[in-house]
């Protein structure tokens, strides 16, 4: 009995030791298995697949493109050494009868509905338009060859240039109709389609605008905005430089019929009135041009009116006056020049803020004069309808000038030589009395005002030109401490 015992014991410890060992080949070979099949499938098939392993036993899920593709996958896992059977439960990829993927695009967004062959190229359509609605996209066998997912993400984008349409790939033939903004557009959907792979052809029908409509607004709090369709080659900031704006907000389209030059012509026909306006409504058309706005203070718009007639030959003008005063002293950022303004008088007057002196505030007013004459109806002492802003700016100078330093402006008329000198005399002084009348409209104290006329007794240029008495036609401003 003694000996049975250890021989027992010794058995026991055999067996469990082949028993030991042969579970842990077993793991080693399940490892084995398991990274074997993941590394021979990486990057051979189109479709992400989940393989597990039970012993030596195989079982491959997920899709197969189709039946060759399902029996290359299941030959390369039999192939594998070590390993016992292979389980398929793979999905044959549903098949389409007619491959297509189409776009719509509305008002409301773009709309994508179709076939992909596979998660990579649906995931990059998907990428490519991250704000369409792809719910209608699904996977499907039967494309018509490997560039199928690019063709498709590329006539998507030239539907995307046009205002709305449709796009629809079926098989390899691409067509897309629609309206564009203009000529120009057009042809960046032609120019996008004919760069499609080789093989695909493509068709389109695609609307233009035939004629130029463009609406243009002007408003001293909001800004510029331009809209519509112009001829190729107008440019929104071309039509801001003419107007003398820092900045028009662009919402144009080219590819209208007509010339640029001749919408540009409106336009420049339209500049010296511009700074009238508080706000402004300017539409262009082939047959019409017309005007609608409100005039800032102190404008006659009977004379403003006529005026525009003359000079665009609009066909509607009407222009009011600014509905309601404003209190003093209120400020603002005047969107279409740029400048700060405060309220004087119910006119907004430009801020001009630097250091008072006598010295500063005549340099200031010259440079203001020079860069913006105040000027008058020919032999008349009415100011010219253009000069409002040019007073307004001299105004502001005043503001400050005659308040925060303690001056008296001095508004000295001085006329060409044409004429008798008495009668010269007498215009120059009821020119500067008009100015002085202008200022103090705009809330200059009149005892800050003096108004004084020179007549042709100072002249700075030659009187023998048009161009020297041109210069000789001048208001001056004169500063006296007090």
């Amino acid at each position: 009995m003694g000996k049975i015992l250890p021989a027992a014991v010794f058995g026991f410890g055999l067996i469990a030791l082949g028993w030991w060992g042969h579970a842990d080949h077993a793991a080693e070979i399940e490892a084995h298995l398991t990274e074997s099949a993941s590394e021979t499938l990486a990057g051979t098939t189109r479709h992400a697949l989940q393989t597990t392993v039970s012993g030596r036993d195989i079982t491959v899920s997920g899709f197969a493109h189709d039946e060759a593709e399902r029996d290359q996958i299941l030959a390369t896992l039999d192939g594998l050494d070590g390993r016992r059977v292979v389980h398929s439960e793979l999905q044959l990829l549903p098949k389409a009868d007619v491959y297509f993927i189409e776009a719509e695009k509305t008002d409301s967004g773009l709309k994508l509905t179709g076939f992909a062959p596979d998660a990579v190229q649906l995931d990059a359509i998907k990428a490519a338009y991250p704000d369409a609605n792809s719910d209608g996209l699904s996977l499907a066998s039967g494309e018509p060859n490997a560039d199928w997912a690019r063709a498709a993400t590329a006539s998507i984008g030239a539907l995307g240039e046009l205002d709305t349409g449709t796009m629809r790939m079926e098989g390899t033939s691409v067509f897309i109709s629609g309206a564009a903004a203009g000529a120009t557009t057009r042809g960046e959907v032609e120019t996008k389609l004919a760069a499609l792979p080789a093989g695909y052809a493509q068709n389109s029908d695609i609307e233009v605008p035939e004629s130029v409509e463009l609406s243009l607004t002007l408003d001293a709090i909001d800004g510029a905005q331009l809209s519509g369709t112009a001829p190729d080659g107008f440019d929104t900031s071309d039509a801001a430089r003419v107007l003398g704006l820092t900045e028009i907000k662009d919402d144009v389209a080219l590819g209208a019929q007509g010339s640029a030059e001749a919408v540009m012509s409106k336009f420049e026909a339209l500049a010296p009135w511009v700074s009238e306006f508080e706000t402004l409504s300017f539409s262009i058309t082939d047959s019409n041009t017309d005007l609608v706005g409100e005039a800032a203070a102190g404008v006659d718009t009977g004379t403003l009116m006529r005026s525009i007639k003359n000079t665009i030959g609009a066909g509607a003008v009407n222009v009011t006056n600014a509905a309601a005063a404003v209190d003093d002293g209120v400020t603002r950022t005047n969107a279409l020049s740029g400048e700060q303004e405060q309220v004087s008088n119910g006119f907004w007057l430009p801020v001009d803020s630097f250091t008072v002196s006598a010295e500063a505030c005549e340099t200031r007013s010259n440079a203001l004069l020079q860069q913006a004459d105040i000027s008058f109806i020919p032999n008349s002492a009415e100011l010219d309808l253009g000069t409002r802003a040019a007073v307004n700016e001299i105004a502001g100078l005043l503001l400050t000038c005659v308040g925060d330093a303690n001056l008296t402006a001095e508004v000295v008329g001085h006329t060409d030589n044409q004429g008798s000198d008495e009668s010269n005399l007498k215009l120059s002084e009821a020119r500067a009395q008009t100015v002085v009348a202008a200022l103090v409209e705009r809330g200059i104290p009149q005892d800050k005002l003096i108004a004084l006329g020179l007549g042709a007794t100072q002249p700075i240029s030659d009187n023998s030109t048009a161009e020297g008495r041109a210069e000789n036609r001048r208001t001056e401003i004169r500063w006296i401490s007090n």
